[in-house]
């Protein structure tokens, strides 16, 4: 067993190797899904995990963050923190690889890292951190599930209004409500400097995704939005239903469409040369895809 402060190697290791393992299996079990589907699922999976393992370290077995802050690391603290560590690089070097994340996100795991790997290299601050990763990924199934909602055809639903409001009001709840009393609790008690620059970074970023957030939730949901969403779901009922009042469907109508293009053969005059005086657009099929060539 290698370890250089409370961080075992071995332990961290073991869980990246789990996480990168799962997310490739996930390939496998869902060959039809994309990579960014199969790494959100992977997020939903250590949100729920890690926010249990975090709220029984601060409700169940302590200390408690509001009264005894600042202490050694208790070895459920260690790994909690170990798990999450590996998989914030995990999911960092993901959205490096494949540049989803914008600069906010990206510094938000960067600072998740090393507020991580200063706990572990240093023995301590183990009680406040535990304490954080649970009110920041409490609230992540419901992001992630937006996500899948609207991947599945669904932002416009009912079901996603519901879970863009229940995300809205419960990280409102959990980053500035819940977060600004432990920050306060956090500098009344006698703290070092390092713990609470790190303590205003993560509620710094926090307030920043909370004004996005808002911004998104208003622009969304403010009035003319709202009937804007609500012609575009009506125009698309209409199109896509089949069979109900005589609509067609828009398979029905791209079919039609495609059948009503004129062949080349059409086009030919009796000496075979093609007709240039009609101005028609020739369609050609490759691989199962329409494409267009201009005459």
């Amino acid at each position: 067993m290698f370890k250089i402060g409370d961080l075992d190697l071995s332990l961290f290791c073991t869980c990246l190797l789990a996480w990168v393992t799962v997310y490739y299996l996930l390939f496998y079990l869902f060959p039809t899904r994309g990579a960014e589907w199969q790494c959100r699922t992977i997020t939903v999976s250590h949100a729920l995990v890690i926010s249990f393992m975090a709220g029984w370290c601060c409700f169940i077995q302590g200390p408690w963050p509001l009264t005894d802050a600042g202490g050694p690391n208790t070895q459920l603290q260690i790994v909690t923190a170990t798990i999450c560590l590996s998989y914030f690089i995990f999911d960092f070097s993901w959205c490096l690889y494949y540049q989803t994340e914008g600069f906010t996100m990206l510094l938000h795991h960067f600072l998740s890292i090393i507020g991580l790997l200063v706990t572990l290299l240093v023995g301590k601050y183990g009680t406040e951190l535990v304490a954080t990763i649970c009110g920041g990924e409490i609230t992540n199934p419901l992001l992630q599930l937006r996500w899948f909602l609207r991947e599945t055809g669904h932002k416009n639903s009912l079901a996603a209004e519901v879970v863009d409001w229940m995300f809205v009001c419960s990280f409102g709840f959990m980053r500035l409500g819940i977060g600004t009393i432990l920050l306060y609790g956090y500098f009344m008690q006698p703290t070092d400097n390092l713990g609470r620059f790190g303590a205003i970074c993560i509620y710094s970023l926090g307030v920043i995704f909370w004004v996005n957030i808002m911004q998104f939730a208003f622009k969304k949901y403010s009035g003319n939005n709202r009937k804007k969403r609500a012609s575009a779901n009506k125009s698309e009922g209409e199109v896509t239903t089949n069979g109900l009042n005589g609509v067609k469907s828009q398979k029905t109508l791209n079919s039609e469409y495609i059948n009503s293009i004129p062949s080349q053969g059409e086009l030919k005059r009796a000496n075979g040369c093609l007709n240039f005086d009609k101005k028609h657009l020739v369609y050609r099929k490759q691989n199962g895809v329409v494409k267009q060539d201009g005459l």
